[in-house]
């Protein structure tokens, strides 16, 4: 019996984990999560007030969303990775975040950057480009952009330190 319920839950496990590859590999993005130490750093480059909407986009496991709703700030996420989203969601239900944290089972490209004050996001090389030309379609004058280990492409940077990359629209 024990064993039975050993092979259930490992199976599901595993289940769980090939999914969440497969879908990544036909996203476009694997699911890297982004260091707790680094996420500290966004807080602090941000320079976030409460009244302030941010938004992530690739936001896995809801980490920065998290990090950004604790500090009373509204925080959206965008993900589409489903067992991304509901463990997302479920963490931010249970840290009694509902109403300050969001997370959207959408893609990036789908979202709407107008209503942020801050865009963040750890993408990779290939999408830098056309999320750039995303960003400066909607996003508002002012609007700033923090980006983790990758730049975007014929963009000056305001600051930058340690990986983070903090770009300001004009």
């Amino acid at each position: 019996m024990i064993f039975q319920v050993v092979n259930i839950i490992a199976s599901v496990v595993l289940l769980t984990v090939f999914l969440s590859v497969i879908i990544s590999v036909f996203s476009g993005a694997p699911f890297v999560p982004i260091p707790t130490g680094k996420i500290e750093e966004i807080l602090k480059l941000s320079k976030s007030k409460p009244a302030e909407k941010v938004v992530d986009l690739g936001s896995g496991d809801g980490r920065v969303v998290i990090a950004f709703a604790r500090k009373g700030i509204i925080a959206h996420g965008y993900e589409t990775n489903p067992i991304l989203v509901i463990w997302s969601k479920f963490r931010i239900q249970q840290l009694g975040l509902s109403g300050k944290a969001y997370i959207h089972w959408k893609s990036l490209w789908k979202a709407d950057l107008s209503e942020f004050s801050l865009i963040t996001v750890f993408g990779i090389s290939t999408i830098m480009y056309k999320l750039k030309q995303k960003i400066l379609k909607e996003a508002k004058a002012g609007t700033r952009i923090i980006s983790y280990s990758y730049k975007f492409p014929n963009w000056k940077e305001v600051k930058s330190e340690s990986g983070l990359y903090l770009y300001k629209k004009s």
